[in-house]
């Protein structure tokens, strides 16, 4: 592999519960010039001792194994996952930007309302980043039941709490460094809503403990979501069956994460 060839992608996905969050929607008004490049959407999942997840992690380091074998001794080796609360954990992230003198401009997509709703982004962007395919995050929500059939609908990030069981998808690629070194990125592609019924649960009892009774609330207004786009899955709900896929796949070069 040299540093002329396209990078080398594995797309993987697997599911734990969200233990921290830093993702769209962006609402920090005040973004210094010299942070813009390194903004970014992040999450770290974590299964809290689940042999299963742990079992995963295993698998993220046989992807590692095989950029390895492929690269030998110029990869720069690091940690394949960290820790929660004494638990192993994942991180993954993505960054809102990529230069735009590296940027395709067929890649370049813009910044939705959704992710960027008073434009502090866009703002903070000016002429110098964009906002590419290879920087979208897709938010997903879980639909359907084991006997009908499962499915994944497209939804807003504004949904996902820390607590959910979630699955994501993430690319593990080979970016080239200088001196003819790598290293492996765990890029965030997407995140999808498996059950949140725990968290909505807590924030229920949360609420309601230690308060007076109040007069009875009516419906709360649910939000309609549009069908951006629609991704089948196989993999199940529940997380002690979570399971990772592996896919190997070419990308273009992006920026180093």
């Amino acid at each position: 592999m040299d540093e002329n060839s396209a990078d080398e992608e594995v797309v993987a996905s697997f599911q734990g519960i969200l233990c921290k969050k830093d993702i769209a929607p962006y609402n920090e008004k005040n973004i210094p010039s010299g942070k813009v490049k390194y903004l970014r959407q992040s999450t770290t999942l974590t299964a809290f001792g689940n042999p299963v997840f742990d079992k995963s992690i295993e698998n993220i380091a046989a992807i590692y194994a095989i950029f390895k074998r492929a690269i030998g001794d110029n990869l720069v080796e690091g940690a394949v996952c960290s820790t929660y609360e004494d638990f192993s954990a994942i991180d993954v992230a993505n960054r809102y930007f990529t230069p735009r003198g590296g940027a395709a401009t067929e890649e370049i997509r813009p910044l939705t309302a959704e992710v960027d709703p008073k434009g502090y982004l866009a703002k903070a962007a000016g002429s110098t980043y964009v906002h590419t395919e290879e920087n979208k995050v897709y938010y997903f929500e879980k639909t359907g039941n084991e006997q009908s059939g499962t499915g994944f609908r497209a939804t807003g990030p504004q949904i996902f709490q820390v607590g959910d069981i979630v699955e994501v998808q993430v690319s593990f690629i080979a970016i080239p460094m200088r001196d003819n070194k790598w290293k492996i990125s765990t890029i965030l592609r997407s995140i999808s809503l498996f059950d949140g019924r725990f968290t909505q649960e807590a924030i229920v009892k949360s609420l309601t403990q230690n308060t007076a009774p109040v007069e009875k609330a009516k419906p709360l207004l649910k939000r309609r979501v549009g069908y951006a786009e629609e991704e089948v899955s196989i993999t199940r709900a529940k997380l002690a069956e979570m399971e990772i896929g592996e896919e190997k796949d070419n990308s273009e070069e992006m920026d180093d994460f």
